[in-house]
């Protein structure tokens, strides 16, 4: 946990996270999540924004992507550098420096989608699917996760993790209207 912001610090972080094993958990212990929305816009204008991880507004979470570190394409097994702000406010932030690793790409010319599992020292232990889907009503951006939090934390924090979590999501997409176009439908799921 870190008071001082990390954004220029993350290249580093990145490096220790490589080396980081992935969080063992199976399924069935693990909460299913699910949020989507559906802006109005061709999945060609939110591809670039997609793929470099630039998903999450910039007061929740900084994020350094390998392959953008590397200057290159995604592909499993890239780690994800991240730096969680909690509070979400930028003065007052404890900064959480957490990675994640892709598990699965798939870019074809309808769906573009990735999916990533929790390294070690991440304060959730799961794995999430972020997918863009081009159908017949408009593009659908969803998220969808498999999570509870790390069994490091205190107990106490535990619910306020998962909520946390549930308004980031919700933040994520609601962000994704502003930059990208109008709603035309939401889901949320427990």
């Amino acid at each position: 946990m870190y008071f001082r912001d990390q954004r220029s610090r993350l290249a580093l972080h990145l490096e220790r996270l490589q080396r980081c094993p992935l969080q063992q958990f199976t399924d069935r212990e693990l909460r299913h999540k699910s949020a989507r929305r559906s802006p109005a816009i061709p999945l060609d204008a939110a591809v670039d924004a997609f793929f470099a991880y630039d998903i999450f507004p910039p007061n929740i979470l900084k994020a350094l992507p390998q392959w953008r570190h590397e200057n290159r394409d995604i592909r499993p097994g890239d780690v994800i550098a991240q730096q969680i702000n909690i509070p979400p406010i930028a003065a007052a932030s404890f900064r959480l420096i957490c990675g994640v690793r892709i598990l699965e790409v798939i870019d074809e010319p309808t769906i573009k989608q990735f999916s990533y599992a929790t390294l070690t020292e991440h304060v959730e232990t799961g794995r999430a699917v972020f997918r863009l889907e081009a159908q017949s009503g408009g593009l659908v951006f969803s998220i969808e996760s498999w999570s509870r939090p790390a069994a490091w934390l205190p107990r106490g924090l535990r619910p306020q993790l998962s909520w946390y979590q549930d308004w980031c999501t919700a933040r994520a997409l609601e962000s994704w209207e502003q930059r990208f176009g109008t709603t035309t439908k939401r889901a949320v799921s427990p």
